[in-house]
């Protein structure tokens, strides 16, 4: 029978665990979510009406909101988005680049950004952070970085960073900001996952609060909102235009946004402009207690804003089980068995945490139970596994653009060698491109292809 088994079985049967979840979204199974919005969910499903306002023109309530969501996060203009983050981040760089211009990116940010160079004909100038072989991360930018960067590509019309990182790592938003505008250029920020950073002081400052042209926040990463929830901001100096961004984005989004997402964005910014600062400060106490109990028991690590001595977001829980001899995907897996805990990411030095707005303190007390015993007790019949590769450095033969619309054809990896790549390839989380049309494929990359994302055949520019 073809629906023998169908999606919401499946669904269904996951949500039956009753997992402990720190992960996204952040409502945390509706456990943050206002009991009005859970009370009349479906009846708020509704349509384009004079009272109930049109998204892509608004006039009424929406733009009420929209106003209320600009003042609380100190924006020029504040756009609701429902279709997460990645629409926001292709309008942002379409309104703010010209057809044919240069941007500076940083290596590792999301695909979305590859979608609107490629939408743009924008030609990419990559920027790649220093990684840190102590910690296993890749630092935040500096702005000795992009100034190093722009001194050897002054073509470039501004610059996209990505800040805070999955690890939670920041960048020098202000600094950076501060020297792109000495130049007359713009900073756009991917801040999706730090929505929750105008809300408590004991976190790092907002992209807008640092200066930034324009950013995305995803609501449903951090704070109580449904999933593809998010907020594209204009800074109230941004020297972007906003008629070619609001252009930009009503080209992109969809004609049919979700009302109940909508009025979700407003219940989720009330609750955090009452309780919410409060709320958080809490959160990071316990995080900051659970790292003193990992410190003194020497058998796991952290790494956090002490050990990388830059920026981080305290409600990131980042842990390292290579003292146990296990990686962090298995210390993920015997989370999920044993405990009954679901972390957001892992890979193979670290399991990593969200702790969101919609977590409790009684959550917070079983994981630190559970790695307590985790780091006393080494489970058993854990095989290890090899080290993740780093992302390779890109070579472009053609930009994004030219190479996504030549013709192509299929190749395996072993005639691949030398080729031009005519497809996007990046597995989520993180979401960074592994491979974007236009590269070389060189030895070093095939490599990481097969043994990282496990690709045998991908598609090349025709020669």
């Amino acid at each position: 029978m073809l629906f023998h088994k169908d999606l919401y079985d499946s669904v269904k049967q996951f949500v039956k665990k009753d997992a402990i979840r720190f992960h996204m979204p952040g409502h945390n199974g509706g456990t943050g979510l206002s009991p009005r919005l859970k009370r009349d969910f479906f009846r708020l499903d509704v349509t384009e009406f004079e009272e109930t306002d049109n998204l892509l023109a608004p006039q009424g309530v929406l733009k009420d909101a929209q106003v209320r969501a600009s003042k609380v996060f100190g924006a020029g203009q504040t756009y609701f988005l429902t279709c997460g983050s990645t629409v926001g981040l292709e309008a942002m760089i379409l309104g703010a680049c010209p057809k044919g211009s240069s941007l500076l990116i940083d290596r590792n940010c999301h695909r979305a950004v590859i979608s609107a160079l490629i939408l743009g004909e924008i030609t990419p100038v990559f920027l790649y952070p220093e990684w840190d072989a102590d910690n296993h991360v890749w630092r935040g930018f500096t702005r000795a970085q992009v100034e190093r960067a722009l001194s050897e590509h002054p073509e470039c019309a501004g610059a996209l960073i990505t800040s805070p990182t999955y690890y939670g790592v920041c960048s020098e938003i202000q600094e950076i900001a501060a020297l792109l505008h000495e130049q007359k250029k713009f900073l756009l920020v991917d801040e999706a996952h730090g929505a929750h950073f105008a809300f408590c002081d004991a976190l790092p400052r907002t992209a807008l609060e640092q200066g930034a042209d324009a950013c995305v926040q995803s609501l449903h990463k951090t704070l109580p909102a449904i999933g593809q929830s998010a907020l594209l901001h204009i800074g109230k100096n941004a020297i972007v235009s906003y008629e070619n961004i609001e252009r930009s984005l009503r080209l992109l989004h969809t004609t049919s946004p979700s009302y109940p997402m909508m009025t979700g964005m407003d219940e989720a910014i009330k609750t955090m402009q009452g309780k919410g600062a409060k709320h958080l400060r809490t959160l990071i106490q316990k995080c900051e207690d659970i790292k003193t109990k990992i410190r003194i028991l020497n058998h796991l690590t952290v790494t956090d804003e002490a050990t990388l001595d830059c920026p981080q977001d305290a409600l990131r829980l980042v842990i390292g089980f290579e003292k146990l001899g296990i990686s962090g995907r298995s210390a993920a897996k015997v989370l999920q068995e044993q405990y009954g805990i679901y972390a957001e990411m892992a890979d193979s030095h670290y399991v990593v945490f969200i702790i969101s707005a919609g977590n409790t303190e009684k959550e917070l007390d079983l994981l630190e139970s559970a790695l307590e015993e985790l780091a006393t007790e080494q489970p058993a019949d854990v095989q290890p596994q090899p080290l993740d590769l780093l992302l390779p450095p890109i070579d472009l033969a053609l930009t994004p653009s030219a190479a996504f619309h030549a013709p192509r054809e299929r190749r395996s990896l072993s005639k691949a060698e030398g080729r031009i790549c005519a497809e996007l390839i990046a597995s989520c989380p993180p979401g960074a491109a592994a491979v974007l049309p236009g590269q070389r494929l060189t030895a070093e990359v095939l490599h990481y292809l097969q043994r990282q994302e496990g690709v045998t055949e991908l598609s090349v520019v025709k020669e």
